[in-house]
């Protein structure tokens, strides 16, 4: 037998139907209790059955007479025997229940299974007011309400599957509601906005499906698990998140924790949350979201999302942070998990960070970030917008890279937000665009629509804005790579608060890509090239930091330039290309290579061959008269190829006067031993200075690197650390005896020949 709970006011029996809970203890008001017990069967006394609950059926046992509910009664219902009944709330005025139950009203291993109809309000306590064993199971049809404003809250069981017009999450006198089983679908019927109204903390793990949320009551959390139920899609939601006021927006909470849940249609604004402190918002830890709308953050007022954890986010639309307004200040973090934006369609479907004169701010600090689209024409997909439609000076959009991967065939500045139809090409005319990066990786690269004409591009960074539109490019730490050949004409800064920027010529597989880069570089930071294909620099860079060519090739073109004080390193598989520089070539004024360079290269201040020794090729080689080619050997007892350092010219070799052979000593040599300092298949022009100062003539000897060595400029033979090349000339060292070692042999030779007579 059944026996529900009393009732609450009228006034909140109207309020929405409900769909299932944990009864508790709430304070009995002023007025004397009646006690009521279900009747179906009219015998006045109470019985077991199923019946309508309504307000013109006397089937309640009350002091022995069979009597209507009464809605002001504050009741205590005790059940009857155990047993699995349904009451149907029939009265379309609806009821409230849960005013009060005491803790023996159900016998142990009671199961109420449904109290489904019109309008149920129930209010719902701790498990310790029910006996042991017992559970309730709510159904209901209409709306539902959670909470009568007091008490504490509790676990509501729902049964089944669930459709409602509204749920509303009152508020408890303590502790956060939580909902489990079945499934609950909140739609648009009979004229309802489809609304979960959020007053209380509420943790919800039934398959939920929503239209609208919005939050009444400030600093309030709803978490969303889809733990319970073993579905491949634990609900849906698809419309606003927001706050009743500004204030309420700011201090509201929406976790997905679990589940996987779609949404279709126009998609989801999400308009709640303190961006400036990163507290509050949609916060998307765990689970899967198949955004098949868009996913806009902060359309009406400012917002903030965080994606992190283990979440995987899927758009096929549009997602947009920061839009309408320079009031609607939006801000998405991704710290974990996964975000993929696979738009298809023909406009209008790129990531836009800063919107219509929004203000929008993306910050990746670990995790996946792809921005795909399929790149042919008619798909604006693959691109990222900075600054999208910006007509006024406060519009802005901010990306910050500190980490994570994040994949774009396009980063486009001040660009449209449509890239075909009516309004493509409606590019910003005011505002600004930033990305800042001082960590992880960034892939560029692949096929996008250029404009609304439906032509396509090779991607990669590009500005399209105009009038007083601006953007800035920040690097300092990172690497920029390339999932495509790419280029920009672009002017970036390099900065140092992170280290030195990587441009890796590979896309993330290492295979190899080329990019190009013909804005200006400048700043106090430096270059790391990596990847296997080509970076060629084409501008009249100005950047002060070093230049390392760890892997593949880094190619200056005709206009291109680096740094030329902070030195330049060549890795052993790195290659510096010069000859788009002509006859006239390239001057640095530090150098260490154990790679290539190819192209006339004239060094200003040190030339030296890494790796301790090294081996490194040249064009023709220039050593200026401010010069030391500093020469590293290890010798031996019987020394071979790789002992010595080892420069290889394809061409002239120069040594202006003044230039300074400085020898360090890594290990022992014996006296004979013979290394190549370089070897050069054209001519050879000028002498070295010892580190004294002192002229080396051809055949001269000197004492350096803790030895005596003669040098021949013109030896017609390698030394013992190879270099050997076909119509090759060479510059050697032979280790030479000291002269006190020298005259005694004399003697001893002497002495030999005199014994012979």
């Amino acid at each position: 037998m059944k026996t529900p709970p009393s009732l609450t006011s009228s006034s909140r029996r109207a309020v929405s139907t409900f769909a299932g809970a944990i009864a508790a203890c709430l304070a009995a008001h002023s007025i004397q209790a009646a006690t009521f017990t279900w009747d179906p069967a009219l015998n006045a006394v109470g019985s077991d059955g199923s019946g309508n609950w309504d307000d013109v059926t006397a089937n309640w046992a009350s002091a022995g007479v069979d009597t209507l509910f009464q809605p002001s009664a504050q009741t205590t219902t005790t059940a009857h025997t155990t047993g699995t009944n349904t009451i149907t709330v029939a009265s379309t005025a609806g009821l409230a229940v849960g005013q009060m139950l005491s803790t023996g009203s159900f016998a142990a291993g009671t199961t109420i299974t449904d109290i489904t109809g019109n309008v149920v309000t129930l209010s719902s306590n701790s498990t310790a007011g029910i006996a042991n064993g017992s559970a309730i199971h709510f159904s209901f049809n209409n709306d539902a309400v959670i909470g009568s404003g007091s008490g504490a809250a509790g676990t509501i069981v729902v049964s089944g599957n669930q459709a409602v017009d509204s749920l509303v999450l009152n508020a408890a006198g303590s502790g956060a509601y939580t909902l489990t089983g079945g499934s609950i679908t909140v739609s648009s019927r009979n004229g309802s906005s489809g609304a979960i109204k959020v007053n209380a903390d509420a943790a919800i793990s039934s398959a939920l499906s929503w239209k609208n949320l919005q939050f009444q009551t400030a600093g309030k959390t709803l978490t969303l698990s889809g733990g319970s139920v073993a579905s491949s899609v634990n609900g849906s939601f698809n419309g606003s998140v927001s706050g009743s006021n500004a204030a309420i927006a700011a201090a509201s909470t929406l976790k997905v924790t679990g589940g996987i849940y779609t949404t279709a249609g126009s998609g989801n604004t999400f308009n709640i949350g303190d961006a400036a402190a990163e507290t509050g918002g949609f916060q998307f830890s765990a689970g899967t979201i198949n955004s098949g709308g868009s996913f806009q953050v902060a359309n009406d007022r400012s917002a903030y999302v965080e994606v992190t954890g283990t979440a995987i986010l899927n758009s096929s639309g549009q997602i947009t942070v920061g839009r309408n307004s320079n009031t609607n200040i939006g801000k998405m973090v991704v710290d974990g998990g996964t975000v993929n934006s696979t738009a298809t369609s023909a406009s209008d479907a790129q990531v836009q960070i800063g919107r219509g004169n929004g203000v929008g701010t993306l910050n990746i600090k670990s995790g996946v970030f792809n921005v795909i689209g399929n790149g042919v024409s008619g798909n604006s997909g693959g691109i990222m917008v900075i600054n999208s439609n910006g007509t006024t000076a406060a519009a802005s959009g901010t990306v910050n890279l500190s980490g994570g991967v994040t994949t774009v065939k396009e980063l486009r500045f001040n660009g449209s937000n449509k890239s075909s139809g009516a309004g493509a090409d409606a590019n910003s005319i005011a505002g600004s665009s930033t990305l800042n990066m001082t960590g992880g990786s960034l892939y560029i690269g692949g096929t996008v629509q250029s404009d609304g004409t439906g032509a396509t591009t090779a991607g990669g960074i590009v500005n399209r804005g105009t009038g007083t539109s601006s953007y800035a490019i920040n690097l300092s730490g990172g690497t920029v790579g390339a999932n495509a050949n790419w280029g920009s004409s672009l002017n970036m800064t390099l900065g140092t608060t992170n280290g030195n920027v990587t441009f890796k010529a590979a896309d993330a597989a290492n295979a190899a890509r080329n990019i190009s880069l013909s804005g200006v570089l400048s700043g106090s930071g430096g270059l790391n090239k990596s990847g296997a294909g080509t970076l060629t620099l084409d501008g009249a860079n100005t950047y002060s930091g070093a230049t390392a060519i760890n892997e593949g090739t880094l190619a200056l073109g005709i206009a291109g330039s680096i740094d030329s004080t902070s030195g330049v390193t060549v890795g052993t598989t790195g290659t510096l290309d010069l000859s788009s520089k002509g006859p006239g070539g390239y001057a640095v004024n530090n150098l260490t290579t154990s790679g290539a360079v190819i192209g006339n290269l004239s060094v200003t201040t040190q030339l030296s061959i890494g790796n301790s020794p090294g081996t490194a090729t040249f064009g023709d080689l220039s050593l200026g008269a401010l010069s030391t080619y500093t020469y590293e050997l290890t010798g031996g007892s019987s020394p071979g190829v790789g002992s010595a350092d080892l420069g290889i010219v394809d061409g002239d070799m120069t040594i202006i006067s003044g230039a300074v052979l400085d020898l360090v000593q890594l290990g022992t040599y014996t006296q004979g031993n013979k290394f190549t300092l370089l070897a050069y298949t054209g001519s050879l022009t000028g002498i070295f200075k010892d580190v004294n100062a002192v002229d080396l003539a051809d055949g001269a000897t000197f004492t350096d690197g803790q030895g005596i060595w003669e040098i021949d400029y013109d030896d017609t033979t390698a030394g013992l650390n190879g270099g050997t090349t076909p119509d090759a000339r060479y510059v050697t060292i032979t280790a030479v005896p000291e002269p006190g070692t020298a005259w005694v042999g004399c003697l001893g030779l002497l002495w030999m020949l005199r014994r012979r007579r």
